[in-house]
C-alpha cells in the first residue's frame, strides 16, 4: 500500500511539474519572449527526461544469457 502511494504522489509531482512548464512556456510564447521551437523542444525533453524517470531499470538486469550463441539462431541466420 505504501509503494503505491509513493509512485501516485511521483507521478502526480511529475504532471502537475509538467503542467505548470508548459503554462510558463505558453505564456513566454504569447508575449514572444518565447520561440514556438523552443517551447516544442522542451516539451519534447521533458516527455523524454519523464520516460526516464518512470523506466522499469530492472528488467535491463535480469536478461539471462545463454553460453552457446548458436543455438539461439534460426535455420536462415545460420545459413547467413
Amino acid at each position: 500500500m505504501i509503494a503505491s502511494n509513493k509512485i501516485a504522489i511521483r507521478i502526480g509531482l511529475i504532471t502537475s511539474a509538467a503542467i505548470i512548464l508548459s503554462w510558463i512556456a505558453s505564456q513566454l510564447t504569447i508575449y514572444k519572449y518565447f520561440k514556438t521551437e523552443y517551447y516544442v523542444a522542451l516539451v519534447a525533453v521533458v516527455f523524454l527526461g519523464v520516460g526516464i524517470f518512470l523506466s522499469n531499470k530492472k528488467t535491463a538486469t535480469n536478461q539471462t544469457y545463454t553460453d552457446d550463441l548458436l543455438a539461439d539462431l534460426t535455420q536462415k541466420e545460420l545459413l547467413i
